[in-house]
């Protein structure tokens, strides 16, 4: 049995749900999530490797790491330098 992980998404490419589930081909999880996911937008994952979208653009994960650049916090490096006793 291979795992899987289904992540629905909205009109903005954002993840609203994610489900993982176990089936033994990408065609069998290939058609449970067309049926879960209905009319919304989705990817279906297997590891790190994309089996199914409904949509073209950029994936789940290029949409995460972009966003990530634009909104992490700024953080600064501090050198403690050589310490005496």
């Amino acid at each position: 049995m291979n795992s899987y992980r289904l992540f629905v998404l909205d009109d903005a490419g954002q993840v609203v749900d994610s489900m993982p589930f176990r089936t033994d081909q990408d065609d069998e999880a290939c058609a449970w999530a067309q049926h879960v996911a209905g009319e919304r937008r989705y990817e279906l994952w297997h590891d790190k490797r994309r089996v199914h979208c409904s949509h073209e653009g950029p994936t789940v994960l290029e949409q995460f790491f972009s966003d990530y650049a634009i909104y992490r916090p700024a953080t600064q490096v501090f050198s403690a330098g050589a310490v005496r006793t």
